[in-house]
């Protein structure tokens, strides 16, 4: 009898066992043909997009250059993955949220669902409908006349490696509202363009913005300094090793400090005659949202001596204006520093409310903090301004300053335009 009970028990567990793996089975399969069938791939901007797309507007007039511009700005307008918006969001995961089960944590399993299916597939699937709107004002702007060319802070993709993104962009931006058709188009690349990763990133970014990883816009009476701040922080690991990247920030950024060789930076700001000075780069030098702490990471060698390196380098010629995203909203802060004598200001701009999904500031006791370690480290910052807010920046240059206009973006209509702040530095 027991024998006969012992048979029956093993049959029905092979069943079951069968009928679990048919099932795993089943789902493997699924999931594999989706993946398969479904996928974003890696692929050459050049050999997949039409050139049409990337053929716009690449220079101003050379008469431009001989008066001071007026220029608008932006940066992070990528697409993103509801799934980190939503399931990876610690905050999502509050006790104050949980408590809501069974009504809240429902949607967050269902956005899991099908936004871990999107992050597999390499398909971004969240941000479009604000990044739209900012574009579409942005075009509106630009179509009205008066900006002479657009800046961009970075983050123009999710992943630069992917040519279908790249086309994505090129469609939004030079067909459905082609503001690269009416003026130029100058970025500082972001670190998801991609810029250093040496198969499908650096010739997809290179392809689209040809020579525009470091380089100048000389006007009037201010310099514009582009830079790729993917050199100071690889957080992909698309450099070979720290050695290679090192190298080449001390190329481009900050020589040596017995090396008889400037760096390309270095050069260009002793060379540079006008009274007013403007960086563009990605990762900003001063930030109190998520990536405020960065420099402490160990994306690159030694990167809180080099943000001490660059500021020095920037203080000794004066740097008025740096222009940063990365932090996916706005942010205005002042480093105060005396200089032979005298008592100056370098304002730095971070202006990341593009389109992609704005964060949330953080608490002023935390920023309060940070102010705090970052004074004891030697810089005394000041948080004028910070907003939670999609936008842009326009900025004019004039003899006597610079002028800057953040504008916040609701409905993208330009009628509805709402100045989100105003100032201006002499």
């Amino acid at each position: 009898m027991s024998g006969r009970l012992t048979n029956q028990f093993h049959m029905k567990f092979t069943i079951d066992f069968l009928k679990k793996i048919r099932v795993f089975s089943i789902i493997y399969v699924l999931v594999f043909l989706i993946l398969q069938n479904g996928c974003a791939r890696k692929g050459f901007v050049s050999e997949s997009v039409p050139p049409h797309l990337y053929d716009f507007k690449r220079e101003l007039p050379a008469l431009t250059h001989k008066r001071n511009p007026v220029f608008l700005v932006y940066g992070d307008h990528r697409p993103s993955w509801s799934v980190a918006e939503g399931f990876l969001d610690k905050r999502n995961w509050s006790k104050i949220r949980l408590l809501l089960f069974p009504f809240y944590l429902p949607g967050l399993l269902f956005n899991t669902t099908f936004g871990g299916t999107a992050y597999l597939r390499r398909l971004p699937d969240v941000g479009s409908k604000m990044r739209k709107r900012v574009l579409n004002q942005i075009y509106q702007e630009v179509s009205n006349g008066g900006i002479d060319f657009i800046a961009h802070t970075g983050d123009i993709v999710e992943n630069g490696t992917y040519h279908t993104q790249w086309e994505d962009f090129l469609i939004e931006a030079g067909v459905e509202k082609p503001v690269m058709k009416l003026v130029p188009y100058y970025p500082a690349p972001g670190n998801h363009e991609r810029p250093n990763e040496a198969v499908y990133g650096k010739y997809n970014y290179d392809t689209v913005f040809p020579n525009s990883r470091f380089y100048t816009k000389k006007f009037k009476d201010v310099v514009l300094i582009f830079l790729d701040s993917g050199i100071l922080f690889d957080q992909n690991r698309d450099f070979p090793s720290f050695t290679v990247q090192d190298s080449l920030y001390r190329k481009y950024l900050v020589s040596e400090p017995d090396s008889k060789k400037a760096s390309w930076l270095e050069e260009q700001l002793t060379s540079a005659q006008e009274k007013q000075k403007i960086i563009l780069i990605h990762h900003p030098l001063f930030s109190y949202g998520k990536h405020s702490r960065n420099w402490d990471k160990t994306w690159g060698l030694n990167l809180i001596q080099k943000r001490k390196e660059i500021t020095q380098l920037f203080q000794k010629h004066k740097v008025q204006l740096i222009i940063a995203g990365h932090e996916h909203y706005y942010e205005h802060n002042v480093l105060k520093y005396v200089s032979e004598g005298k008592n100056y200001n370098m304002h730095v701009l971070v202006t990341g409310g593009g389109g992609t999904p704005i964060r949330p500031l953080v608490s002023l006791s935390k920023v309060n903090k940070w102010l705090d370690e970052d004074m004891q480290e030697g810089y005394e910052v000041e948080m004028v301004n910070r907003a939670e807010e999609y936008h842009y920046c326009i900025i004019s240059v004039t003899e006597n300053g610079i002028n800057i206009e953040v504008i916040r973006v609701d409905d993208g209509e330009i009628e509805n335009r709402i100045i989100l702040d105003e100032f201006l530095i002499r």
